[in-house]
């Protein structure tokens, strides 16, 4: 399951950054976007290699990732179906609650 988690972490740096996350991080981490980390369409580099904390793709995407390999190697017990839902589901469940703070 770790492995499964750090291919999470692999996952999101290697597809493209959506704009309004770009710009989240950029906000959060001002010093390293004025250094032109996170630009290009796919930001990986030798300077980005692991998504930072607080991108949003990153606690969904490593869940998913960690119950695909808990269901695969028979240590889970509860089965999820459809893993996009439960992708979508965790981060909309975190979005909420970021909302109300």
């Amino acid at each position: 399951m770790k492995l499964a988690a750090s291919r999470a972490l692999a996952d999101i740096v290697a597809e493209p950054m959506p704009a309004e996350i770009r710009e989240l991080l950029s906000a959060a981490y001002p010093e390293e976007a004025a250094k032109g980390i996170f630009e290009g369409e796919i930001p990986l580099k030798a300077s980005f290699v692991i998504p930072k904390p607080f991108d949003p793709r990153v606690v969904p995407r490593v869940a998913r990732f960690v119950a695909e390999a808990a269901m695969a190697s028979g240590v889970a017990q509860i089965r999820i179906d459809d893993l996009d839902a439960y992708e979508r589901s965790v981060a909309e469940r975190i979005a909420r609650n970021n909302a109300k703070r």
